[in-house]
Formats: structure tokens, C-alpha cells, sequence
């Protein structure tokens, strides 16, 4: 049997004194012939029965796999973030990881990459006995989730602009970026563009932090405006000039 567990021996005869010969065992008081034996952590315990002493029956004990978890790193971190959980490795071990107490399919490696926030454990087996290591609470912190939502049109004439903004919450820094490199001093939630290009914009909600998907802004050129007369502009009544 597992270290810690028992079992049953029955007696063909009730009454009797059952008695081991492993040291360190006590007798105990055989009940209507039944006694259950708890088992320390040694390797085997041989019992026997009565005053004319039955045979000896020898109980083999497994000792217990360690179960134990090791973060990799911090068990506190963002959304969109993760941790590995490390058991502890023995020869022979196999796994079984638990989320809140239920086992977590196909997780049943001696390592575990933790997304969700919750209460983690580990079955660690060897030899038919199992143990189940204590709790390792992973705490996921919600990472803000910006998005940019325009006053107008995107693609406007050269001189034109358009205000991009996001929304606002308690403790929020915001930073804008211009194809990936952020904007000297554009720190509030809203931003004036009047340049073409791929904008974002960066929040930081205390620890955690999210970025915006991509706003493209274009600028059209204005066609040009000129005249080129075919001939002369000072003419006589009844003449005219062709102007392209």
C-alpha cells in the first residue's frame, strides 16, 4: 500500500493480540478478528496473531512521490501574459495538473504554462501512489484594451486633419505613435493628425498595459489649378483666345 494509507487483516479465529515484528510498530487490539493497520512511512511491516503466533504477513509500503510546484517567475502578472509552473521531478513520476481542483486536459508534463488566474495544483504518481502538492495561486491582472475612434474622415486634402481619441478611465496614461515610434509629447487621449500615416495609441493601466489596433490616416495632394493661354489676352472685338 501507499505510505500513509492502511489496510485490513482478517483473522481466520477471532480474538487475539495482533503484533508486529517490525520495530518501532505497537501491538494493537484485534476487534471480532479485524484490525486495521496504519502504515508509516517504512518499507515493510510484518503482522501476526495471538498468543500461538500465526504466520507473519508482511505489508509492503510505497512511499508517497514529492509533490511540490516552483514558479519560474511572478505569479501575479497581465492579461496576455503567462508563468511556469515547475514540479518537482522524480524517476518514475508522472503528473496530472489541476486547475481549481479539476484536472486540466493533456496537462501531464512535469511543466506547466499558466494563462489563467486561479488556484493550481499538481498529482504527482509513482509506483500506484499519488500526492497532490499544495495551492499556487496565479492572480491575472486586466490589461486595458484601447481603441481609436475618429471625429472624421481618415483620408482628407493636404491642410485637413482629423481628431483621433480613445476612451478615458481612472489612473490611465496614454501615449500616441506614429508607424510604431511614439509622438514626443502626445500624452493626452485624444491626438490631432494632419500627416499620413499608421497611428496607435499606448494605455497604461498601473502594471498592465494594452495597445490599439492601427488607424491609417491619408492625405490627398490637391490637383493643381493653372491656366496656359494659346495666344494673346489683349485682343481686338471680335477676336478671342483659347485658355486650357
Amino acid at each position: 500500500i501507499c505510505e500513509g494509507g492502511t489496510t485490513t487483516l482478517i483473522a481466520s479465529i477471532p480474538g487475539g493480540i495482533w503484533t508486529s515484528s517490525t520495530p518501532g510498530v505497537a501491538s494493537v487490539g484485534s476487534v471480532s478478528g479485524l484490525v486495521t493497520a496504519n502504515i508509516p512511512g517504512t518499507t515493510t511491516i510484518d503482522y501476526s496473531l495471538g498468543t500461538c503466533a500465526s504466520v507473519p504477513v508482511s505489508v509492503g509500503v510505497n512511499p508517497l512521490p514529492i509533490a511540490a510546484i516552483t514558479p519560474a517567475g511572478p505569479t501575479t502578472f497581465c492579461s496576455g501574459s503567462n508563468v511556469t509552473l515547475n514540479a518537482t521531478t522524480g524517476g518514475g513520476y508522472s503528473y496530472q495538473w489541476q486547475l481549481g481542483g479539476t484536472n486540466i486536459p493533456g496537462a501531464t508534463a512535469a511543466t506547466y504554462t499558466a494563462t489563467l488566474g486561479g488556484s493550481y495544483t499538481v498529482v504527482t504518481s509513482l509506483a500506484g501512489c499519488s500526492a497532490i502538492s499544495t495551492a499556487e495561486i496565479i492572480t491575472v491582472l486586466s490589461s486595458p484594451t484601447p481603441s481609436v475612434t475618429a471625429a472624421g474622415p481618415t483620408t482628407f486634402c493636404t491642410g485637413g486633419s482629423v481628431a483621433l481619441s480613445t476612451a478615458t478611465g481612472g489612473g490611465f496614461t496614454y501615449q500616441w505613435a506614429s508607424g510604431g515610434i511614439d509622438i514626443v509629447g502626445e500624452t493626452n487621449s485624444t491626438f490631432t493628425a494632419t500627416s499620413a500615416g499608421t497611428y496607435t495609441i499606448r494605455v497604461t493601466d498601473g502594471a498592465c498595459v494594452g495597445s490599439s489596433a492601427i488607424t491609417t490616416v491619408g492625405v490627398t495632394a490637391p490637383p493643381v489649378a493653372a491656366i496656359t493661354a494659346g495666344g494673346p489676352t489683349t485682343f481686338c472685338t471680335g477676336s478671342s483666345v483659347m485658355l486650357n
